[in-house]
């Protein structure tokens, strides 16, 4: 199963930030102009601004980066309406979209990187709790798991999968 969630790649895809963009794909959409309408509502790939941010399945929480706990205080489906109402507005530097976002924040896995995990667990303890729903661990991409495996923390209760199997990263070229 495929689940498609926004994170930061799309955000800066809508703002025309190109830092991770190489540059033949902008070139493939005749330059930075085209790639910016290209993401745009009305573009041919308008539909990603639609994305969830984050989703349960099977007692997994999935997001891009992750979710700290201001934003564990609302439902998937507020913070989901939120990420879409800021996304349509352009407000790039709210809570939902910025630093702290479910697209970039990395709090949680470093925590648990450090095997720190009474935040992770009140995240997932306050999500269940909205939820109505077990939530088991949270699934998260965004940091580079850089002995090419799956990281596990904290028990199981975060998963990494970002283990960069983009060839863009190994060929550093941009």
């Amino acid at each position: 199963r495929l689940i498609q969630l926004l994170g930061n790649h799309e955000i800066m895809a809508f703002k025309g930030r190109l830092k991770y963009t190489h540059k033949g794909e902008v070139e493939s959409f005749g330059g930075s102009a085209g790639r910016l309408h290209a993401f745009s509502r009305d573009g041919p790939y308008g539909y990603v601004r639609d994305w969830d941010s984050a989703t349960i399945i099977d007692r997994n929480l999935f997001v891009h980066a992750g979710l700290t706990p201001v934003l564990a205080k609302r439902t998937l489906e507020e913070l989901n309406d939120e990420v879409r109402r800021q996304v349509s507005l352009g407000k790039w530097n709210h809570l939902v979209l910025a630093d702290d976002g479910p697209s970039w924040s990395r709090m949680l896995i470093r925590q648990a990187e450090r095997n720190e995990c009474n935040t992770t667990r009140a995240v997932l303890k306050a999500i269940e709790q909205k939820a109505g729903q077990p939530v088991d661990r949270m699934v998260v991409g965004h940091t580079i798991q850089h002995t090419g495996k799956v990281g596990r923390f904290c028990d199981d209760t975060v998963i990494a999968i970002d283990i960069s199997i983009s060839q863009f990263n190994k060929l550093g070229d941009n």
